[in-house]
């Protein structure tokens, strides 16, 4: 396989959703990392794609998630005010800073890092095919992967950003997503993991909002003590189920989410993990949620999780609010991560949901990426990163034996 087909296969394992350009390999250096490979790619790629489209994409984001309609009329007032900072025209300069970023955040990824270095010296013939097929597609056609990827990849991260910095925006959200969908879904539009998954995470965003408004109204700071020990395993423990029962290949990958249900969030204090009941950050903005070694447990879920999505068909868009940078720039505040990722995974659970509906009406096709072997393997790499952590957390319970419980990873 040739290096250049490498490079793409790394690329759509990240899911930054670039696409081959003419100038190909020629600004590569041996000596940068895979990410960094993939940031020349993509920003080489950049120059073929009309502004003009990636600025209707960037709508279409929102229409998809039912937001605005298509005469740009947004479908509540808050979303109105901020209108001009969702829908800003995307520029080359800001397009290009934003994939920037992206590739940063996601190599303070040790885990993800490794996967990737040893991911592109493989072949998985199912996802080059699906690449090649959108390739024969002209730069103009709407329905390309790549424009249509980054286009909600800003569109997701623009939204979520709004919404961390203001509750209200992330209030009205709700109520426009719960508005389309008592008019335009019914349960037979989603199967039963769909459907659990959706009424798992909308409950703790409503719970962000509530807390909120508590404490604007009351100036009442208190956050329930036991806020997600119980329903962010619960979440994860959906996953590992279908992990473990939807392939036989996909074990390993349950496997590998054990520690992170287990080793949930906890309302012991503990200062030697650095853990705690949940807390207001400075700004009063978000929640803060802490982990046992927060930095590598969000390392391990967030390729756990990337592993996860790669079971679908077009799972490059849903890696996309993995990698945005308001959820993936965590490592200086690992304990802001599960407030945005919420939020972000909810915001994305409707861009799936009624985006299916979107694309049936406007004849959209859905596309093909998903491969046995790379989840497969993607899935082994992550039972390694699992017992690491495992292991870390051990030897600091060896060392301070009165900490609070943890558990380690059991074949």
């Amino acid at each position: 396989m040739t290096a250049v087909i490498r490079l793409m296969l790394i690329l759509f394992v990240l899911s930054f959703s670039a696409l081959y350009s003419a100038t190909g390999p020629r600004n590569l250096n041996a000596n940068q990392s895979a990410i960094q490979k993939i940031a020349i790619i993509i920003k080489s790629s950049i120059d073929e794609i009309p502004e003009d489209t990636l600025n209707k994409l960037l709508l279409d984001g929102y229409r998809r998630m039912w937001l605005i309609d298509k005469d740009k009329n947004w479908k509540h007032p808050r979303l109105e005010e901020i209108s001009h900072k969702l829908i800003s025209r995307i520029t080359e300069r800001e397009t290009k800073a934003f994939i920037d970023q992206m590739v940063i955040h996601a190599n303070e990824n040790p885990f993800l890092v490794r996967f990737l270095e040893n991911a592109v010296h493989e072949r998985f013939n199912h996802l080059r095919d699906g690449f090649y097929k959108d390739q024969e597609k002209p730069f103009s056609d709407q329905t390309k992967f790549m424009p249509r990827a980054i286009a909600y990849a800003i569109a997701l991260n623009r939204l979520t950003l709004a919404q961390v910095d203001n509750y209200r925006v992330l209030e009205a959200s709700i109520e426009c997503f719960k508005a389309v969908r008592k008019k335009e879904l019914t349960l037979s539009d989603m199967n039963f993991f769909n459907f659990a998954k959706l009424y798992s995470v909308e409950g703790p965003v409503r719970n962000f909002v509530k807390f909120h408004r508590r404490k604007y109204r009351s100036h009442h700071t208190d956050i329930s003590k036991g806020f997600l020990s119980n329903l962010l395993p619960l979440n994860i423990y959906e996953a590992i189920l279908v992990d473990k029962y939807y392939k036989p290949t996909f074990k390993q990958n349950a496997k590998a989410a054990r520690p992170l249900m287990k080793n949930s969030p906890s309302y012991f204090r503990d200062t030697i993990l650095d853990v705690g009941p949940p807390k207001w950050s400075e700004d009063e903005k978000e929640i803060l949620i802490s982990l046992p070694l927060a930095k590598e447990w969000t390392d391990l879920y967030q390729t756990w999780n990337m592993a996860f999505m790669s079971r679908f068909k077009s799972f490059p868009f849903f890696i996309v609010k993995l990698l945005i940078p308001s959820v993936n720039n965590y490592k200086a505040r690992p304990k802001q991560f599960i407030y945005r990722r919420a939020i972000s995974l909810y915001n994305h659970l409707h861009y799936f949901f009624l985006g299916d509906l979107y694309d049936q009406k406007h004849g959209i096709p859905s596309v093909e990426y998903n491969d046995l072997q790379l989840t497969k393997m993607w899935g082994e790499y992550n039972l390694k990163a699992a017992n690491e952590y495992s292991i870390k957390l051990k030897s600091i319970k060896d060392q301070y034996p009165d900490l609070y419980s943890i558990d380690l990873l059991m074949d």
